[in-house]
């Protein structure tokens, strides 16, 4: 960016920004950003915490527990099924400046690691659950997501592990 044209480099809060100043355009920019510095200090640290987040969609940021597994017996000859229970939390970055709450669409898939009573191998499944989640402007939302899995009665499952969990945001609405 900074290869043919005059650059200002500044550093906000351990954060650098580079600001090209040969064009009216980018000047005006560079402008607004220091002026939003001085009338909005609250702005300009959500804008500048964004920027150090990038991985932030929409001003929201997700954050899971650890999964915790349960699973049935069926009479000591296997598990029926299991359920895999996960706490999200949902954290509005930006709602206390303006106001707004949102829905946020959130998608958990879950691997888990079997081993039935009649093979000497592992197989992992996985189960994927979205849910929807209301967060209030107000800051965090805290929701379980529960995937339950099932199992046949024919090759009885005689242990299970988590071996993976991944949450992530798919839209906000």
């Amino acid at each position: 960016m900074c290869r043919r044209t005059v650059c200002k480099v500044m550093v906000f809060f351990g954060i650098v920004c580079v600001f090209p100043i040969s064009s009216i355009a980018s000047q005006d920019v560079q402008d607004r950003f220091f002026a939003l510095q001085e009338s909005d200090p609250e702005l300009f640290r959500l804008i500048l915490a964004l920027i150090k987040k990038p991985d932030v969609p929409g001003g929201f940021e997700l954050r899971t527990n650890s999964p915790k597994l349960d699973c049935t017996d069926r009479y000591n000859q296997g598990f029926n099924s299991c359920i895999v229970d996960i706490g999200v939390s949902v954290t509005n970055l930006a709602g206390y400046l303006d106001n707004r709450s949102a829905t946020v669409q959130v998608e958990c898939a879950i691997d888990l690691e079997t081993k039935s009573k009649d093979s000497y191998t592992h197989s992992t499944v996985t189960e994927t659950h979205t849910e929807d989640i209301y967060v209030y402007s107000s800051g965090d939302t805290l929701e379980n997501i529960e995937l339950e899995f099932f199992f046949t009665s024919f090759s009885p499952i005689i242990s299970a592990k988590v071996t993976d969990a991944k949450c992530e945001i798919e839209s906000i609405y």
